[in-house]
């Protein structure tokens, strides 16, 4: 009885992950197929399916270049591993991509440095990735294709699904910001109430005055000429201002008029956002060269 040959059980062998990739990319369509489903009827499905998604999507489209990392996958032949070649690149671009994203959008230092951590590890894959032994794949040319087409897939699916992010969340954004205004303008009908009684402003109505529920304040300063207020609430970053006289309050600019906007400024400025980033993205690269695929 002759041995196996070494090379014909390493063409049967099944490229490195791909049971896996389909597992995950039938949830992710199954998890769209809910989300379209919950657009259409405004159901409460959307809770289900966007998770699916979401978890689906990310790990296919992360999948490649946290694959370079794994020392089973290292390990392999680099026949084997030259496939993920271009998944990689896109992958790591991608990770890139929402590392400058999340540091862009970063209100404190810690979500600021992960987002750098995000497109350091970017830039680590996409170096790694370029630095695979140039072989030929097995599976050829469509292989790469069809790993590089469920990436992007993945990034495409994970697109719409958010996409029914805004029309939900949004919808809830919207009541809580007529609430925070209905409260402003009771509070001026409120006041001018009180000034008729006592020919002032108060910044303390007492029980002459509520809010409604999970509205915060509201917070009042009496001026020269009138007084200002602003409210938040414990759903929402957005804040509304109100002011009667004539000392506005962002982002009030029309007395007794309430205004409302996420005053909530980033926590970094473009220049410290560019350099940081390319620092991030520098190490990256660098660190890439300290940890060279094998051959």
């Amino acid at each position: 009885m002759t041995a196996p040959d070494p090379a014909t059980a390493r063409s049967r062998r099944r490229p490195f992950g791909q049971r896996t990739n389909r597992v995950l990319f039938l949830g992710m369509l199954v998890g769209l197929l809910l989300v379209l489903g919950a657009i259409a009827t405004n159901s409460d499905f959307l809770l289900l399916g966007l998770p699916l998604v979401l978890a689906g999507a990310g790990a296919l489209f992360a999948g490649p270049a946290v694959t370079l990392v794994l020392p089973a996958f290292r390990s392999r032949p680099a026949a084997e591993r030259v496939a993920l070649r271009i998944p990689a690149v896109l992958s790591g671009i991608g990770v890139a991509g929402i590392g400058v994203l999340l540091a862009q959008a970063a209100t404190g230092a810690g979500g600021f440095a992960a987002g750098l951590a995000l497109a350091a590890a970017g830039g680590w894959a996409v170096a790694q990735a370029i630095a695979l032994p140039r072989a030929a794949a097995p599976g050829g040319v469509g292989r790469v294709v069809a790993d590089s087409g469920m990436v992007v897939a993945a990034a495409l699916f994970a697109a719409l699904a958010l996409g029914a992010v805004p029309k939900m969340a949004g919808t809830k954004e919207k009541a809580y910001i007529a609430e925070m205004k209905s409260d402003l303008r009771n509070l001026v009908t409120a006041e001018e109430a009180y000034f008729a009684d006592s020919t002032r402003y108060t910044t303390n109505l007492g029980t002459l005055y509520y809010v409604s529920s999970g509205v915060v304040g509201p917070t009042i300063a009496l001026t020269a000429t009138g007084w200002t207020a602003k409210v938040g609430q414990t759903s929402t970053i957005f804040t509304c201002a109100i002011f009667v006289g004539n000392t506005p309050l962002a982002p009030a600019t029309i007395e007794g008029n309430p205004a409302c906007d996420n005053i909530r400024p980033p926590f970094a400025g473009h220049a410290l956002l560019v350099v940081g980033l390319a620092i991030a993205v520098g190490a990256g690269v660098a660190l890439s060269r300290l940890t060279p695929p094998t051959a």
